[in-house]
Order: structure tokens, then sequence, then C-alpha cells
């Protein structure tokens, strides 16, 4: 009895740790110039410990809130991209990953599609 709640346990930690692989379109705007290029990402996601690192995991960071409909990444200052300056978010029902950023001369919007993947560790803390 004791093995299944255990085991149970570790099914539900894992439902919160995941990865995501992404592909879609990043478009800059710069002085009336539009630049397209294809988007793909990999991201590494602890909604237990909540942070974040992409496939390398060089930089892990902190992710900025989550809720029933929207993890939201990176987000910072009021701003026409979801109430941010700029920002990164997936949507959790449909995997639609957005982002933008908004200064007063580079405008830059993100859209791409994520599907779920096995959970790569994130490293700790050290200290």
């Amino acid at each position: 009895m004791l093995a299944i709640a255990f085991a149970a346990l570790l099914v539900v930690q894992s439902a919160n740790q995941f990865d995501l692989i992404c592909e879609g379109e990043h478009v800059g705007r710069w002085e009336g110039t539009v630049n397209r290029k294809p988007f793909d990402a990999h991201y590494r996601i602890d909604l237990d410990r909540r942070v974040w690192c992409g496939a390398d995991c060089t930089s892990v960071q902190d992710i900025a809130s989550v809720s029933p409909t929207r993890i939201v990444l990176k987000a910072s200052g009021p701003g026409i991209f979801g109430g941010h300056d700029s920002g990164t978010w997936v949507d959790r029902s449909t995997g639609r990953l957005t982002g933008g950023s908004d200064s007063e001369f580079l405008k830059t919007s993100l859209s791409a599609q994520c599907r779920r993947a096995t959970f790569t560790p994130i490293p700790r803390n050290l200290f």
C-alpha cells in the first residue's frame, strides 16, 4: 500500500516537470523593415521549483508566473504584449508559445507551437 502511494506521488511530481519543444516564427520590425525567421526552441520547465532554462541550461531562470491557463517564462514592465513590454508565455491548453518585445525602435513577435517532451533535469543551485 505504501509503495502504491509513493508511486502515485512520483507521477504527480513528474507532471510538473517537462520539456517543451517549440517550432514557429520570429518576426522583427525595425524602421519599416520586416524580418521573418523560423524559430525553434527547447525549454526545460520545472513548475515545482518554478524555474526554467533553455536546452543547454547555461542559465536557470525563475518562472515569472504560473496560472491554470498560462505559464509566463519572462515578463517585464507594463505594455502591449500581454501586459508586458517584453515577455514569453505558453498557453497551457493549446501549447502555443507567444512572445514579444516593444521598444521605441524595434518590435519583435514570436509565435510557435510547442509539444511536451520527457523532462531533462535542471541543475540545482550550489548554495
